[in-house]
């Protein structure tokens, strides 16, 4: 795993790299990563977790960058303020990335259940969509697919649909 600083900046050098994953990394900023994103354009697999903080920008930015992604994973962000992600994010996610077959993030959201279809029916390829967040945001099913709801202890409520192509 590599942590984004100046002492990394050989990977932006790695026009190739098609994985990185960064697990706790507070002194990484959404500028690093936008970074990394610009210069490694093959990028398919991105798995953040406890780290860089995101938004609709950065989602946006990656998105935009990053059109090969096949996971994208943005797991529990440490930050002083409140991040939300938009229907803005998921739409440059099912414009810019068909490729996409998971997608699994946690935040609080202010998504419709349209743009969750659109995000499904653009991404041909998208079998498995999670998001954590602490409102029920869908009830039964989206586009005919099922979705499981968990509640968990600490009031967080985790959707999950699993597409069948």
């Amino acid at each position: 795993t590599h942590c984004i600083s100046s002492a990394a900046s050989d990977v932006y050098k790695r026009q190739m790299l098609e994985t990185v994953e960064i697990n706790y990394c507070s002194s990484a900023t959404p500028a690093q990563l936008l970074q990394l994103a610009q210069n490694c354009r093959h990028l398919k697999v991105l798995m953040l977790s406890n780290t860089i903080f995101y938004s609709d920008e950065v989602v946006i930015r990656l998105a935009e960058r990053c059109p090969k992604l096949q996971t994208l994973t943005l797991l529990g962000y440490e930050c002083e303020t409140d991040l939300v992600l938009t229907d803005a994010a998921l739409l440059a996610l099912s414009e810019n990335c068909s490729q996409l077959e998971e997608l699994d993030v946690y935040g609080d959201f202010e998504i419709t259940e349209a743009v969750v279809e659109k995000l499904i029916q653009q991404c041909k390829k998208l079998r498995k969509l999670e998001l954590c967040a602490k409102t029920v945001m869908f009830e039964d099913t989206v586009l005919g697919v099922p979705v499981v709801v968990n509640r968990y202890d600490d009031g967080i409520f985790e959707h999950i649909i699993h597409i069948d192509r």
